[in-house]
């Protein structure tokens, strides 16, 4: 027996060392680094930081985003190229700065979020940065973004149709009715009958969702069975498990918390202060036929899709370097595709930084469905909504309609650039507390996109971003409503999407000169 011990006390150790090894060569989603900032008297020397900083994450008003024009991947490389443009674009200056700078490095995307000493103004240590060094290639100041709708309604429309689960809510879900969604849940229930195989007959791939916004209520009735578990961590132990750069990132990550000023972050992504992320999420995938709250798109037995909390605004808003963080961890931790009901309106030129996390996520097969924004606003003018106005093939830019299949007053459009509409009025979802509410916004419609795109991607996981998007475009209803006001001229159309055998798109080429209608009434609480 002593013998038999020995032997399992030895296998023990032996796998634990593997572990410890495997864990130790993993490059982390994320790291930290550190050095001196001292002007006139050279680059401080750079140390990695075993954990992340202690002090409060910095604010939009004192943060830089830095992609080097020599993607290294070692952190700290990276720091060094940073340390050494920073020391050049202060040499001139008389002041002397003597605290710690904190480097964020985003491995997966190859680029730093650097948070500057108290004092130290962003957009002119980017704007000195890039003239004293050859090294950098895009440094930016961070930026508050904010999400596309918080606005509350009170009384949904009713909604009924062929294939109705038995959720007491969702007859009050009219969005699903509009896009023919019962019927695509009744074509998938007849295959799955046809085959005799249950559900994998129909749904045989995982899709992640990674929803960036305000944090999920994990523990809602309707969404605790369809969040995102990180199998590689072990909850509540306060330790990095899978060497990913996050403690305790079960069910994703928090980069603000709604509770210190300036944010803090950790892996607890609850949403305490908003309702947007926990509404998006239910529209996506809520659990169908459990006698509770609404049905998901995606939330039936026919796909098996998860929902990653990425939660980056508290108090309505969040800065940019926080959502390309959200979307580093989202490409690093395997996520299918990111719902994105946030931006905000841009006259100047857009934040290239960010612009190029979601190409990087794109190269990763990552679909990118995004709000248009709630300004009534043409995008295809001078006027733009970032990132949805981002001329990226892996992004969907989503205009929202009202019962009566038109565009809602509030919504943004644009011939070019919103490639389609859905369901933005009167939506009613989960909300934290194990609630249901309606809301209205481009917020509410991009989930319905999302989660058409999950559920299509679970019936054949082999499909690259662009046959989603293809088909979702090809198969949209087109409508004499919406005419001129979007890519595809029409709205998400569920039962087309996926009875369709071979969805190409082809788009016709926009006239160079067009005159686009506009709506004369102001956006009004419904």
């Amino acid at each position: 027996m002593a013998q038999l011990a020995g032997i399992v006390w030895t296998l023990l150790v032996a796998l634990s060392l593997v572990a410890s090894q495997c864990s130790a060569n993993k490059t982390p989603v994320v790291s930290y680094s550190t050095f001196s900032l001292v002007s006139g008297d050279g680059a401080g020397t750079v140390r990695a930081l075993s954990s992340p900083p202690s002090r409060p994450a910095a604010t939009g008003t004192n943060r830089i985003i830095v992609k080097l024009k020599s993607a290294h991947t070692d952190g700290l490389v990276r720091a060094g190229g940073i340390s050494r443009a920073l020391q050049a674009a202060l040499s001139a200056e008389t002041t002397v700065y003597t605290a710690e700078t904190t480097i964020h490095h985003l491995n997966s995307l190859a680029m730093d979020v650097v948070d500057l000493p108290p004092g130290v103004d962003a957009a002119a240590t980017c704007e000195a940065a890039l003239l004293a060094s050859d090294e950098i290639d895009v440094c930016e100041p961070d930026a508050l973004v904010a999400p596309t709708s918080v606005r509350r309604l009170q009384r949904p429309a009713a909604a009924q149709d062929r294939w109705l689960p038995n959720d007491p809510v969702f007859e009050e879900q009219w969005g699903m009715a509009s896009i023919d969604m019962p019927e695509a849940w009744a074509f998938l229930s007849e295959q799955q009958q046809e085959t005799d195989s249950g559900a994998d007959s129909v749904g045989n791939g995982t899709t992640v969702v990674g929803v960036i916004d305000g944090g999920v209520d994990y523990n809602h009735p309707d969404l605790k069975d369809a969040m995102w578990v990180n199998q590689g961590e072990i909850a509540g132990n306060g330790i990095d498990d899978d060497g990913n750069g996050f403690i305790d990132d079960i069910h994703g990550w928090a980069w603000c918390d709604g509770s210190s000023s300036p944010p803090t972050g950790d892996g607890d992504p609850m949403e305490k202060d908003g309702r947007t992320g926990t509404h998006s999420a239910g529209t996506i995938a809520a659990t169908a036929n459990n006698q509770e709250g609404i049905a998901g798109i995606a939330g039936v037995a026919f796909g098996r899709t998860t929902i990653m909390a990425l939660k980056f605004l508290c108090g309505g808003r969040g800065s940019t370097s926080d959502a390309i963080q959200a979307i580093n961890y989202a490409v690093a931790m395997g996520a299918t595709l990111t719902s994105n009901g946030w931006g905000g309106m841009v006259r100047s030129a857009p934040n290239r930084a960010l612009e190029a996390a979601i190409r990087k996520a794109e190269e990763a097969n990552m679909l990118f469905v995004a709000a248009a924004g709630n300004t009534d606003n043409d995008n295809d003018g001078d006027m733009k909504h970032y990132p949805s106005s981002y001329e990226l093939d892996s992004i969907i830019s989503v205009g929202a309609t009202n019962e009566d299949g038109e565009k809602a007053s509030f919504s943004n459009y644009g011939l070019r650039s919103v490639d389609v509409f859905a369901p933005g009025t009167k939506i009613a979802s989960t909300v934290p507390g194990g609630k249901y509410e309606a809301m209205r916004g481009t917020s509410m419609a991009t989930p319905f996109v999302a989660g058409l795109a999950a559920l299509l991607w679970s019936m054949d996981p082999t499909q690259s971003f662009r046959d989603i998007k293809h088909r979702i475009l090809s198969t949209s209803e087109k409508m004499d409503s919406l005419e001129g006001l979007c890519v595809t001229g029409g709205q998400l159309n569920a039962l087309t999407a996926v009875t369709c055998v071979d969805c190409k798109w082809t788009p016709t080429e926009a006239p160079t000169t067009t005159d686009f209608p506009t709506t004369t009434e102001a956006p009004t609480e419904e």
